[in-house]
């Protein structure tokens, strides 16, 4: 039929497929937060497959994959691809409020004003929330001018983990890390994440959050398997 105006289209076909309706009933998931204390993620949907599936979740006793899994179409110098400055977001408005949200209610459960956060692979922004009130965030990536303009980070580090996926800080500095849709990028992530895990205060909580969009020649071979 003819639309009067473009909204109605979109708001036809959002119906058909059960966009924009009222989901709360199924919105609010209970996680292990800050020093192991419960915390309601109020935007989390309860009966999603990542939800379930992490709820029955059993992971293997051995590393179970190939050094194969980890190469990229595009081996090239990662420094040379990120030359260039990005002052843009990988993800859309949408998701950038939910992982605010996310964010907020772990650092909420935190002594305010005394926690230190550690943004991994960050960029021009890191998606905290607005009214941050870490004593420390320290931030790493590979490109000084987008990092330099991050108005929420005390501190920068140029670094490709690709190439080195030490983390040059002291044992239990942080009680927060965070990566924002760049795991897939990292072709060392048990060696990072193992130094994501000495480099946090016990009790600390480590935040990967991921994403259907990637640069597909340098996202490993796993990630665009499928």
């Amino acid at each position: 039929r003819a639309f009067a105006e473009p909204d109605d289209m979109v708001k036809q076909f959002a119906g058909l497929f059960g966009f924009g309706k009222d989901d709360s009933a199924n919105r609010g998931v209970m996680i292990p937060g800050y020093k192991g204390q419960p915390v309601l993620i109020p935007n989390g949907l309860k009966d999603s497959k990542v939800t379930n599936a992490m709820r029955s979740h059993t992971f293997p006793s051995e590393w179970p994959y190939e050094p194969r899994e980890f190469l990229r179409l595009d081996e090239s110098d990662d420094t040379n691809f990120y030359a260039a400055p990005r002052f843009v977001t990988h993800i859309d408005d949408p998701a950038i409020t939910s992982i605010k949200t996310f964010y907020k209610a772990l650092f909420d459960q935190a002594p305010q004003g005394q926690y230190a956060v550690l943004d991994l692979c960050s960029s021009w922004i890191s998606h905290y929330p607005e009214d941050l009130t870490a004593q420390r965030v320290a931030i790493t990536g590979m490109n000084e001018a987008e990092l330099s303009r991050n108005r929420q980070a005390t501190d920068y580090l140029l670094k490709d983990l690709n190439v080195d996926p030490t983390l040059p800080y002291a044992d239990e500095t942080f009680d927060f890390a965070t990566n924002v849709v760049s795991i897939d990028y990292l072709n060392k992530p048990r060696e990072i994440v193992s130094e994501v895990h000495r480099v946090m205060k016990p009790g600390g909580v480590a935040a990967f959050s991921f994403s259907n969009r990637c640069f597909f020649t340098k996202a490993i071979a796993m990630w665009i398997a499928d």
